[in-house]
C-alpha cells in the first residue's frame, strides 16, 4: 500500500515539474515497506538505499547542502519514505517533515533512531552473553570476580539491556563454581536478599 501511494504521488509531482522522463523512471522502482520494527530495519535500510542509489538520490540522502540545492530530488525521497512509512510506526519520525518535504532530513533521523537501536541491541547482547560467562572458579580471585561482573553487569544496564534483579542474582550465583562455596550458596539462597546485600555477604 505506501509504495503505491509513494509512486503515485512521485509521479505527479515529477509530471507537474516537467520531468516526465524521470517520473517513470521512480514510479517504476518504489522502496519496500517499512513497518517500524527493529528487527527488519537492517534489512529495509539495505533495500530502501540500494534503490535511491540506483535512483540517483545518493547525495540527497548524505549530503544537506545537495538536498538544499536539489528541492524536487529532496521532495521526491521525502514522497517515497512517507509512503513506505505510512503504515508502519515510523511513520512519526517521517511525518515530522511533512511541512517541508524535506527527504534527507526524514532518512537522516530514521538511521539515527533505527541505527542507534541497533548498536544498542548488539552491545547489550554482547554484554549479557558476558555477563552469562563471568565466572569465579577454585583458582579464580574472588574480588576480581565481584568486580567483572558487576562492572559488566552496570554497563549492560547503561545499554538498555534491562536484567532484573532475580535474573542479575541467580546468575551472580550460579556464576559461583568454587566448591568452598557450595553451603554459602545454599545457605544464602534461603534469605530474600538484594543483589547489594549478597555481595556484602560475599565478601564477609
Amino acid at each position: 500500500m505506501g509504495n503505491t501511494i509513494a509512486k503515485s504521488i512521485t509521479s505527479g509531482i515529477l509530471a507537474a515539474k516537467g520531468d516526465s522522463k524521470r517520473a517513470l523512471k521512480i514510479s517504476t522502482k518504489g522502496i519496500p515497506d517499512f513497518n517500524g520494527n527493529q528487527d527488519t530495519w537492517t534489512k529495509w535500510k539495505t533495500s530502501a538505499l540500494n534503490t535511491f542509489i540506483a535512483g540517483g538520490y545518493k547525495e540527497i540522502l548524505e549530503c544537506y547542502v545537495h538536498s538544499e540545492a536539489h528541492e524536487t530530488d529532496n521532495e521526491v525521497v521525502y514522497t517515497l519514505l512517507a509512503g513506505a512509512t505510512i503504515d508502519g510506526t515510523a511513520r512519526h519520525v517521517v511525518a515530522k517533515h511533512d511541512s517541508t518535504k524535506d527527504g534527507h532530513m526524514a532518512w537522516q533521523e530514521l538511521c539515527y533512531l533505527f541505527d542507534g537501536e541497533s548498536r544498542l541491541l548488539t552491545t547489550a547482547k554482547r554484554l549479557r552473553k558476558k555477563l552469562q560467562t563471568t565466572c569465579l572458579y577454585a583458582a579464580s580471585n574472588s574480588d576480581r570476580y565481584l568486580d567483572s561482573f558487576f562492572e559488566t553487569y552496570r554497563d549492560l544496564e547503561s545499554h538498555g539491556g534491562h536484567m532484573s534483579e532475580p535474573e542479575a542474582i541467580g546468575l551472580f550465583l550460579d556464576n559461583i563454581h568454587d566448591l568452598d562455596y557450595c553451603s554459602w550458596k545454599t545457605a544464602i539462597k534461603l534469605h530474600k536478599l538484594s543483589l547489594d546485600e549478597h555481595v556484602l555477604q560475599f565478601r564477609e
